[in-house]
């Protein structure tokens, strides 16, 4: 159900969006599409409104499995790359004069540190599918260097996740565990408190700086009344 309402959510989009024959000028909403970076050939997005969290056969939340859509935009380079590539393999060329692009969907299980790329599907400009990869692609996440380009754009994607646990949660059709719940509600006291604490530091840093200057304008003064005497 929810891959299903994550076509229908990249189907919308795009067809709200102006027809285009190439992806550099294509335009994603940037409420439900969240940018993590751009090479010189491809731009990657995922859907913030359609992550979520696996969920077991009792209807409890599993925190560890993510699942996530991804966009991928291409530039005419890149474009011509994929049609070169799949002319080389032979493989059938039908509609990719109008090739944008490429949907992918993630599933993440965060406790191995694992990424399956379980689809890969190409796309023209209308969303439609011109092929689709199913053969699934496991990767490590600790083998990916700090420069990969799929490692930063896996990290970008692990990074929203955990500053958004509770909107995943609410996309998420399950319950939490009684466990994970108290976690989360440990977690949330202790962002508060840390942001009090913060909060608290910011004010003595502001009001010394007032002091500071009040002190530095008192003596500029008592200096400039000694002079004109």
């Amino acid at each position: 159900m929810k891959r299903k309402f994550a076509g229908l959510l990249i189907a919308c989009a795009f067809a709200l969006s102006p027809q285009v024959s190439n992806a550099s000028s294509m335009e994603l909403p940037q409420d439900t599409y969240y940018w993590v970076q751009s090479t010189s050939r491809v731009s990657y997005y995922f859907n913030m409104k359609d992550m979520h969290y696996g969920v077991d056969d009792k209807g409890i939340i599993d925190m560890n499995t993510l699942f996530v859509t991804t966009i991928s935009t291409y530039d005419n380079l890149q474009i011509d790359d994929v049609v070169s590539k799949r002319r080389w393999k032979e493989l059938p060329l039908d509609g990719y004069e109008d090739l944008v692009g490429s949907v992918g969907y993630l599933t993440f299980n965060l406790a191995e540190g694992t990424v399956n790329v379980t689809k890969h599907i190409d796309v023209n400009s209308q969303m439609e599918p011109l092929d689709e990869d199913t053969s699934g692609r496991l990767i490590k996440l600790d083998s990916l260097s700090d420069k990969n380009v799929e490692g930063i754009f896996f990290r970008g994607i692990l990074e929203y996740a955990s500053s958004n646990t509770e909107k995943i949660i609410a996309n998420t059709n399950g319950e939490l565990s009684k466990e994970d719940l108290q976690k989360l509600e440990k977690a949330k006291k202790e962002a508060e408190e840390a942001e009090k604490k913060a909060e608290k530091e910011r004010k003595k840093a502001e009001k010394e700086k007032k002091k500071a200057e009040k002190n530095n304008k008192d003596n500029n003064d008592s200096k400039d009344s000694k002079d004109s005497k």
